[in-house]
């Protein structure tokens, strides 16, 4: 079995080189046209000359009046219909062929090697010059002749595209039909709308009829498109029913057998028109369950109602009803290209999701626009021109800019979910009790945002970040710490695709989650950290304190340590009600205590405050490590050092409190000293004084032991 080798890009390049050379022939024919190197401009029943570039003859600017041979003697009255673009906008077939014999005889009259031209002045004399015809060059060829042959060019390429990248699809080979009549009725069109005067008659019919049969085969192409596009509506079969209405159509305006030459060349393409937007509309019905057919069917009925309803109704259907627009046909043919790129991207179906909200957008405007012009040629028959418009437009304003947005809401459904009802949401679904409660609660809030018939959990996703599947009928959302990877399918039940605009919603949701589960964390941490620091100081201070008490022998020791037990409850009831206490209220308590162990145990106290501000506030984390320290050195002073007295100073110097404690007893072995960081005597208290990033220093003599620390009154955050 033979294969088919040519690649899709070869193929592309060999339907490049085909148009390109077919380009290059439809040139070489429009400089067939000799050129008189005049800048005519048509006038009411006026032919102006506007410039001249005649070598050998000046020829004023002035009213162009008739042209002849002087060798055949052969004069032609001139008029604005022999510089019609387009032979269909005549009034008969009778005129139409007295058209084309005018530009017989002006071809012949232009084929003489001289040529006399009546000129009328703006003051009503006439005057007569000689010219001589040239062979025309590229120069001589108008801007709009390029433009002609370069858009329908595009549009043939991008047909091209479609059709060999999906060979097999009828939707792509209708549209690769459909684009390969674009240059079929464009190129003919260039030659004759920017001729010189005139053109052959018989090669001019001619041009005429390959430029009416591409367009009537463009049309059928674009109405068989609709039909079978995304949905099949009718058997293919059946499609050549559009073909057995026009076929004979253009041949009864070929024979000129039709009443009068618009209803061959302008209002079949009308028709066409109107019933592809039909076809468009049965189809968007057809599909009303495939969000997908809809996307691309929203960007056809854009390409269609700004391309080839802009020039069917503004140049078609304008001459139909006899107004004349003013519209050059040959620039009105750029409007089929925005059809194209509108075609291809629905059918490529590549990123309609983005283009879906553009494309009700568009054809906001545009149906606004049509309102407006078809209500100021409604109000113009019977009011003036300036009143008329200004009716119109306030129509519009006070009807159709209402009815937008409800159209919109139906069309193009939004979330409704105000930014601070979105936040208090995220807050709910991170500080919800359990993981499974946080789940469910993240679920339901996409639910409400997008409204999808389906949303699933994956166990695994690839992606960090939000992204779209399926060209916008699922989103992918990431898993964070504490909320699984979610799959979104078929948002707002079906009725549309998902967006990039739902992207950045998605992604700033999953931001604030992020965000807020990094503060739940901490704030779990924060727990953590205090309920192991509560129950260090139950362990550590009170239970020891307790459990010493409890194995006291002397009544007085038992009730010393019931009272330190006390006055440590109240230190973690205070610490667990958040409360920071003042140095006035830290000091006074612990003097109080401190007094009243020292004179159960006979031992004398002095204590002494300076440049303290007693205002200042400290945290439980500080004052707690504080008395705890002051407490053990005082219990150790008690139980060892065999005191009479001791001096307790306390003073405050750059936001660090110093406290100096001196007794009178027997001191401490040198030895104790210098294993104070390792043994058990003393290690509590640099443990307590290394927390709290402070300073400790011991000294010991015969009479007495001196221990002073520094601690700040408030921790470097």
């Amino acid at each position: 079995m033979k294969t088919n080798t040519v690649s899709p890009g070869n193929k592309l390049i060999i339907a490049g080189i085909l148009i390109a050379l077919i380009g290059v022939w439809v040139t070489w024919l429009a400089l067939q046209n000799p050129s008189t190197g005049l800048t005519l401009q048509t006038n009411e029943q006026q032919v102006e000359i506007i410039a001249s570039s005649q070598a050998s003859t000046h020829v004023p600017a002035g009213r162009l009046r008739a042209i002849s041979a002087p060798t055949d003697s052969i004069s032609l009255q001139l008029n604005t219909l022999d510089f019609i673009e387009d032979p269909h906008s005549v009034p008969s077939y009778a005129d139409m062929n007295e058209f084309f014999q005018r530009q017989q005889q002006l071809h012949r009259i232009l084929q003489s090697p001289t040529v006399t031209l009546t000129v009328e002045s703006n003051q009503g004399q006439l005057s007569q010059y000689l010219i001589h015809p040239i062979a025309r060059t590229l120069a001589d060829l108008p801007f709009v002749f390029w433009f002609q042959l370069v858009v329908s060019g595009l549009g043939f390429l991008l047909g091209c595209w479609i059709w060999v990248l999906r060979p097999h699809d009828i939707g792509a080979r209708l549209f690769g039909l459909l684009n390969c009549m674009y240059p079929a009725f464009a190129f003919s069109a260039a030659i004759y709308s920017t001729r010189d005067i005139a053109l052959e008659a018989v090669f001019f019919r001619t041009l005429m009829l390959i430029n009416t049969a591409g367009a009537y085969l463009f049309g059928c192409a674009l109405m068989a498109l609709f039909l079978s596009y995304p949905k099949q509506l009718i058997p293919r079969r059946s499609l050549i029913l559009i073909l057995v209405v026009f076929v004979p159509w253009y041949i009864l305006d070929m024979f000129q057998l039709l009443p009068d030459p618009s209803l061959g060349g302008d209002l079949p393409i009308t028709l066409e028109m109107l019933l592809a937007i039909v076809f468009a509309i049965w189809q968007w019905f057809a599909n009303r369950k495939d969000p997908m057919a809809r996307a691309a069917l929203r960007w056809f009925a854009v390409s269609v109602l700004t391309s080839c309803g802009l020039f069917v109704f503004l140049v078609q259907s304008s001459e139909l009803i006899g107004i004349q627009l003013g519209l050059s046909q040959g620039y009105a043919f750029g409007f089929f290209l925005l059809m194209n790129v509108g075609l291809a991207l629905g059918l490529r179906r590549y990123h309609l999701f983005d283009l879906d909200e553009w494309a009700f957008k568009i054809l906001y405007w545009m149906a606004a626009a049509l309102a407006l012009i078809a209500l100021d040629a409604l109000f113009l028959f019977k009011i003036s021109p300036a009143m008329s418009l200004g009716l119109a437009t306030l129509i519009c304003g006070l009807l159709w800019l209402p009815a937008r947005g409800l159209v919109q809401r139906l069309i193009m459904p939004q979330r409704k979910m105000k930014e601070s009802e979105l936040f208090k949401n995220i807050i709910e679904v991170s500080f919800a009790a359990s993981e499974h409660e946080r789940a469910q609660r993240w679920r339901n809030l996409f639910q409400q945002l997008f409204n999808p018939l389906k949303i699933e959990e994956l166990t695994h996703s690839e992606t960090t970040d939000v992204a779209i599947r399926e060209y916008g009928l699922g989103l992918i959302l990431p898993a964070t710490t504490s909320v699984p990877a979610l799959q979104l399918e078929y948002p707002w039940q079906g009725r549309k695709l998902f967006s990039s605009r739902d992207v950045t919603l998605a992604s700033q949701l999953l931001a604030l989650m992020r965000q807020a589960d990094q503060g739940r964390l901490a704030y779990d941490q924060g727990v953590a950290e205090e309920r192991g620091r509560i129950a260090r100081d139950l362990h550590d201070d009170l239970g020891a304190r307790l459990l010493s008490g409890l194995h006291q022998q002397n009544i007085d020791q038992t009730r010393d340590s019931i009272r330190q037990s006390i006055a440590e409850i109240r230190v973690i009831v205070s610490g667990l009600s958040g409360s920071r206490l003042t140095l006035a209220v830290i000091l006074f308590e612990i003097r109080h205590e401190i007094d009243q162990r020292l004179d159960a145990a006979g031992i004398t106290l002095e204590w002494t405050l300076e440049s303290i501000d007693l205002d200042v506030v400290v945290d439980y984390s500080i004052y707690k490590h504080y008395l705890s320290m002051i407490r053990e050195l005082i219990s150790n002073i008690i139980k060892h050092a065999q005191a009479t007295k001791v001096h307790i100073e306390v003073l405050s110097q750059h936001g660090r409190l110093i406290s100096t404690i001196t007794d009178n007893g027997q001191g401490i072995p040198s030895e104790t000293i210098k294993t104070a960081h390792t043994g058990h005597g003393l290690a509590n208290l640099y443990r307590r004084i290394e927390s709290i990033h402070g300073n400790i220093s011991i000294q010991s003599t015969s009479q007495g032991v001196s221990v002073q620390f520094d601690i700040p009154l408030q921790l470097k955050k």
